[in-house]
C-alpha cells in the first residue's frame, strides 16, 4: 500500500521535491546510525583493548553476533568450538567494526614484512577492505591494483577472481582475505592467483578455518549455507587441508604461527586470535 502511494507522489511531485524528500530520509538515517554508534562507544568505554585503526579504546570489543547463528549452536559447531585451532571472528571495534582479521594482518605486514620497505612493488589487492587500505596501502610506495566483482568496494578494476584480465607473472605480492570461501570455483581462482603472481613473489591467502577437513556439500542450495557452513554467503566450510588445495595449484606454502609469538597481554589488548596462522604463499 505505502509503496503505491509512494509511486504516485513521484508521479505527481516536481523531481526537486522528490529529490530533497529522498536526501532528507537519508540524512535522517546517517543521523540515526551516527547516534546509534556513539552510543555503543559508551556501553564500551574503557581503555582495556585498543583498535589500531580508528585509534580508540575500549573496556572490550564488540560480539559479532557470528556465535549466535544456528551452525555454531549444533552439536557439530559446538565440537568445533572445543578445538582452540578453530576461531570465529567474535571481536569488533564497537566504533569503525574492524575485526581480528584485519588487526592480525596489519601486524604481519608491518612487523613480520616491513611492508613500508618494500618500495616499488606491484601490488594485487582481492575484494580491497577499508581499514588496511586507510592504514597501510595508501601509505605504501607500491604499484596498487585492486579487483572485486562489484564495485561496492571501489576497486580498481571490476573483475572475476576466477578469470583474472592481467597477464602471467604480474605482480610482486597478492592480498585475498577471506573471499575464496565465497567462491564456488576456489581452484580455479587459486590457479588465477597464481598464475599472475610473478616468480619470487608472495600470496597471503587468508580464509577461516571452520572444519577439520573442508566441507562442502554438492548441489547444497543457497538457504542452506547458513546452516551448514555457519554463514550465509559462504559456500564452503574450510578445514586444515586448505594448504592442500594451495600446493596443488603450484604454491609453496608456509603456515606462520605469527600469532603464538605474541604476547598474551597484546593479543588481549588488540583482540587477536593465539592460533590464527598465517598463510604465506611463494610461486618459485
Amino acid at each position: 500500500m505505502m509503496g503505491a502511494v509512494k509511486t504516485s507522489l513521484k508521479e505527481v511531485l516536481p523531481d526537486p521535491v522528490v529529490t530533497a524528500y529522498k536526501g532528507g530520509w537519508r540524512l535522517y538515517y546517517d543521523q540515526k546510525a551516527l547516534i546509534n554508534n556513539q552510543l555503543q562507544q559508551l556501553k564500551y568505554f574503557g581503555n582495556a583493548v585498543t583498535c589500531l585503526f580508528c585509534e580508540k579504546t575500549f573496556s572490550r570489543f564488540k560480539p559479532s553476533g557470528a556465535l549466535k547463528r544456528p551452525f555454531w549452536r549444533s552439536s557439530e559447531g559446538l565440537e568445533l568450538l572445543k578445538s582452540p585451532k578453530i576461531n570465529v571472528a567474535n571481536a569488533q571495534c564497537p566504533k569503525c567494526g574492524s575485526g581480528e582479521r584485519q588487526r592480525l594482518l596489519y601486524f604481519y605486514l608491518i612487523n613480520t614484512l616491513d611492508f613500508f620497505s618494500l618500495k616499488g612493488i606491484k601490488f594485487l589487492d582481492i575484494a580491497p577492505d577499508d581499514f588496511l587500505w586507510d592504514k597501510i596501502f595508501s601509505k605504501a610506495d607500491i604499484e596498487y591494483t585492486s579487483v572485486d566483482i562489484t564495485p561496492a568496494r571501489n576497486p580498481s578494476q571490476i573483475m572475476d577472481i576466477t578469470e583474472l584480465k592481467f597477464e602471467d607473472n604480474s605482480f610482486d605480492a597478492i592480498i585475498c582475505l577471506h573471499v575464496l570461501e565465497h567462491i564456488v570455483e576456489d581452484i580455479k581462482a587459486m590457479r588465477e592467483l597464481y598464475r599472475v603472481l610473478a616468480p619470487g613473489g608472495w600470496a597471503i591467502l587468508q580464509v577461516p578455518i571452520w572444519a577439520f577437513e573442508t566441507v562442502e556439500v554438492p548441489k547444497v542450495t543457497r538457504e542452506q549455507y547458513l546452516e551448514l557452513y555457519g554463514h550465509s554467503d559462504h559456500v564452503r566450510r574450510y578445514g586444515f587441508d586448505y594448504i592442500d588445495r594451495l600446493e596443488k595449484v603450484g604454491f609453496d606454502v608456509k603456515v606462520d604461527q605469527f600469532s603464538r609469538k605474541l604476547t598474551t597481554d597484546f593479543r588481549q589488548q588488540y583482540g587477536l586470535f593465539e592460533t590464527e596462522d598465517i598463510f604465506f604463499c611463494t610461486k618459485a
